[in-house]
């Protein structure tokens, strides 16, 4: 079975996502590439773990490299920070580095969503699959924002809510491909 060519992978984890993803950077390029998709996204937990390698991957097979971060707290996902160009990883890196440091006990509790909420997501398409979250974004804006809507997880809720507010909506897959027939 061939996968439309529209399809793009954009929801990756490579090996540096602990328990997460499985493969090297390089290997998810050549996924892709098996898949005959024009673009692959690496978005690694609470990190950009892999990208030098990725990007440098995705260059040499001629494939348009997307990135971004999945933004964890704990085992939740919170939302996903894709980057548009320089200015979102600029915005990413610093949501990220103060989670990290939140987390890791150098800063004082510290609330991704109100950072986003308070220094906006300019150069992010702003991701989540939770109602919550979604909620306290909308008072910002709805630009750059999309419900998420994973595979494999009952969504029908999230799409209504969704819907009712004008969201768009942005399915992805956590799954690994190891051939096009998957």
């Amino acid at each position: 079975m061939k996968k439309p060519e529209s399809y793009v992978p954009i929801h990756c984890r490579s090996h540096y996502s602990l328990l997460r993803g499985i493969y090297s950077p390089e290997k998810l390029v050549d996924f892709a590439v098996q898949m005959a998709a024009p673009a692959v996204g690496l978005v690694d937990i609470n990190g950009f773990y892999g990208l030098i390698r990725f990007a440098q991957a995705a260059d040499r097979r001629g494939l348009k490299a997307l990135y971004g971060s999945a933004l964890y707290d704990g085992r939740q996902h919170l939302c996903t920070l894709l980057c548009l160009g320089k200015e979102g990883f600029a915005r990413a890196n610093e949501i990220l580095s103060a989670h990290i440091d939140s987390q890791e006990g150098r800063r004082e509790a510290y609330d991704p969503i109100e950072d986003l909420l308070q220094g906006g997501w300019r150069g992010l398409w702003v991701v989540s699959s939770r109602i919550e979250v979604l909620e306290r974004l909308l008072r910002a804006g709805d630009s750059g924002l999309y419900a998420g809507l994973p595979y494999g997880v009952p969504y029908g809720t999230l799409r209504r809510w969704a819907a009712e507010r004008g969201l768009p909506l942005l399915a992805y897959n956590d799954a690994v491909y190891r051939s096009t027939e998957d």
